[in-house]
């Protein structure tokens, strides 16, 4: 049996728990249709100091980290999660090392408006993205060399954004089909 793949949630405070809870799920319906775990994944945060922290969703509610910072980028699949606060969030180290690991080849995705945390980081350079309708305004004045999809999801290459909520699980289904192929996708 081979290894899951190992898939890092970066909580970023004020993120969207619709889009983190519906990207999770996603993971675990198809663990258990499966009958076996293909994915396995944690929780974690540049802004967590260590594994427990809590980190403040949008809707108020906190999520307590499950792994370190180090092994959530360590994963084979980067989902930043972001919403509230994403415009001024900034951490140039967490940017630098999201960089390195899209320079890697791995999948590096935001949910919600994740994407104003890859364009910071660089990883959306040139392309175009996809994120929560009413921050289309605040991205394209910030970011206007990125051309911003009116999409539920865009993929370029390995770097995937959402508009968030339950475009967030159409994305993560793709994103499934990618691994495991379409027929696993159709039970989930």
């Amino acid at each position: 049996m081979a290894k899951p793949q190992r898939v890092g949630f970066f909580l970023i405070p004020g993120f969207a728990m619709t889009s983190f809870s519906l990207s999770i799920e996603a993971l675990t319906a198809t663990n258990r249709v499966a009958g076996q775990d293909l994915y396995d994944y944690l929780a974690c945060s540049p802004c967590a100091l260590s594994a427990g922290d809590q980190v403040e969703s949008s809707s108020r509610l906190h999520v307590q980290t499950t792994h370190s910072l180090d092994e959530g980028l360590e994963c084979d699949v980067l989902i930043v999660c972001a919403y509230q606060g994403a415009p001024a969030f900034r951490d140039a180290s967490f940017e630098r090392q999201l960089r390195q690991a899209a320079r890697q080849g791995k999948t590096v995705v935001g949910i919600s408006c994740g994407a104003f945390v890859l364009a910071r980081a660089g990883v959306l350079a040139q392309t175009r993205c996809t994120l929560v309708p009413d921050y289309r305004p605040v991205f394209h004045e910030l970011y206007p060399a990125i051309e911003i999809q009116d999409s539920i999801f865009t993929v370029t290459q390995n770097v995937l954004t959402s508009a968030g909520g339950t475009s967030t699980l159409d994305m993560m289904l793709y994103l499934i089909g990618r691994h495991q192929g379409a027929d696993l996708v159709r039970l989930v």
